[in-house]
């Protein structure tokens, strides 16, 4: 009987190939947003996302961007667990941080994680040709996120239609996170092809390795739910909500289109 690394290793060109088309589809959902516009699947095609930058998008941007990183590599020095591969706490703040700033701040998160993901490379010494795939992954998730479930942070994880969006999002995330920075990694030989595919499977979770998932289950299913209790009516107080200031002006036919 083929076991999964046999498989993998017959399979690596296709495998390579779904990478790559994955993370160009990414792009091509993901850039469109940062310049207003957003991408459907039903005339008109494309339509405005209402995201009009000003001072304060900058602003978010820069906080959400700064804080991510900062967390994500100062708690990477901290391992969750002994044995626990590439598991730390800096995997936990990212994690508990992708779907707050993406309900919350919208387009703007988009940006802040395409930045902080290459700066956290950068800062950990792991920048290279999969650093790609993390900007085109960050355009992409929370993106994803905020079109299924909507941009009302105080609605969010409280209705039926929210928590399907969120387990929809979910299983997603964790069975595709791996093809890009995997083929990326063979296509590019920073590690032998095979070799790339079984170690970003292993330590996503996806081959056999459930200890790999221990930062995703504290960051999506603990920490995120007590921000989202405690943070969009301080956010909301202040203004800074999607829901608030990414709509159509007043005066104006457009309706809103998440």
């Amino acid at each position: 009987m083929a076991t999964i690394y046999d498989i993998i290793v017959a399979n690596v060109a296709l495998l390579d190939a779904i990478g790559v088309v994955y993370v160009i589809i990414q792009f091509i959902f993901g850039i469109p947003e940062i310049f207003g516009k957003r991408i459907h699947f039903t005339r008109p095609f494309i339509r405005p996302n209402y995201v009009r930058w000003n001072a304060t998008d900058v602003a978010i941007v820069g906080l959400c961007a700064a804080l991510t990183t900062s967390l994500a590599v100062i708690l990477g020095q901290f391992p969750l667990m002994p044995g626990l591969p590439a598991g730390h706490w800096g995997w936990v703040a990212y994690r508990s941080f992708e779907p707050l700033f993406a309900i919350a701040f919208g387009v703007p998160a988009l940006i802040a994680f395409a930045i902080a993901n290459t700066l956290i490379d950068l800062f950990t010494g792991s920048l290279a040709m999969w650093t790609i795939t993390g900007v085109a992954y960050a355009l992409w998730f929370p993106m994803l996120l905020f079109r299924w479930a909507g941009n009302d942070a105080k609605k969010f994880l409280r209705t039926k239609k929210t928590l399907a969006a969120y387990g929809a999002w979910l299983v997603l995330y964790n069975i595709t996170k791996l093809f890009g920075p995997a083929a990326f990694a063979s296509i590019f030989k920073l590690v032998a092809p095979e070799v790339a595919w079984i170690f970003f499977g292993f330590a996503f979770g996806i081959l056999g390795n459930p200890l790999a998932i221990v930062p995703n289950v504290i960051g999506f299913f603990i920490i995120t739910p007590i921000l989202f209790s405690v943070l969009p009516p301080v956010l909301e107080r202040y203004g800074l909500l999607s829901k608030q200031r990414h709509v159509p002006r007043e005066g104006t036919t457009e309706t809103s289109n998440a």
